[in-house]
């Protein structure tokens, strides 16, 4: 994972020859060996949350479609960038003939193969928009709900400390459906929710400061 996402992130830079970030509004210039550890990690962990995400019939891939059109969207209202609009579109277009099969009970599976090469996607366009930051808000559940996880991991590997957030499963899906006693559906259905809502008020957000 950490060779590919040192790939990716070295052809991001070859293509895209200005190195920057930007936060509300300020730009800043990063010389190449700082940008290029930041888009590094930031690739790396997305692939790693889309793939701890992956574990409920439907989840990741209706996340993701909603996360891909938020950044269509950011795309057009930011910049008028239609050629990035439309690689977001049509890879939605393929998320949601996978959908089609993988609804539960699903009949076609993602796979480690699939949900990396989605956090792989996710991670470039937040490259693109120039505002890492904004991977935050387009991909929070994702973010919560596979980061989670890998968070607990670490401290624990850390702190030699098992019993940190030893009351919460993680994933957080397995938590909703194992303490919780949500259905598939209804954590497919309610995590989808909650992301649109973050998405809409980003967006709100966007237009209004455009």
């Amino acid at each position: 994972d950490l060779v590919l996402c040192m790939v990716a992130s070295g052809v991001f830079m070859y293509f895209n020859g200005a190195y920057r970030i930007a936060c509300f509004g300020l730009s800043c210039a990063l010389p190449w060996w700082l940008f290029f550890p930041l888009s590094t990690f930031l690739i790396w962990v997305s692939i790693n949350f889309t793939n701890c995400t992956d574990g409920v019939d439907g989840l990741l891939g209706t996340l993701s479609s909603i996360s891909f059109i938020t950044f269509a969207v950011i795309f057009f209202v930011a910049a008028k960038d239609f050629e990035l609009l439309q690689m977001n579109l049509v890879f939605v277009g393929a998320l949601l003939a996978y959908l089609v099969f993988n609804t539960s009970p699903s009949v076609a599976l993602m796979g480690d193969a699939g949900s990396r090469a989605i956090g792989l996607l996710l991670g470039i366009m937040a490259l693109k928009t120039g505002n890492l930051l904004l991977y935050i808000p387009v991909a929070l559940v994702i973010i919560l709900d596979g980061g989670t996880g890998l968070f607990k991991l670490l401290v624990i590997r850390i702190t030699k400390k098992k019993t940190f957030l030893h009351m919460i499963r993680t994933p957080l899906h397995d938590h909703a459906r194992y303490k919780w006693k949500w259905s598939d559906a209804q954590v497919v259905n309610r995590f989808a929710t909650i992301q649109l809502v973050l998405s809409g008020i980003l967006i709100a957000l966007m237009i209004l400061a455009a």
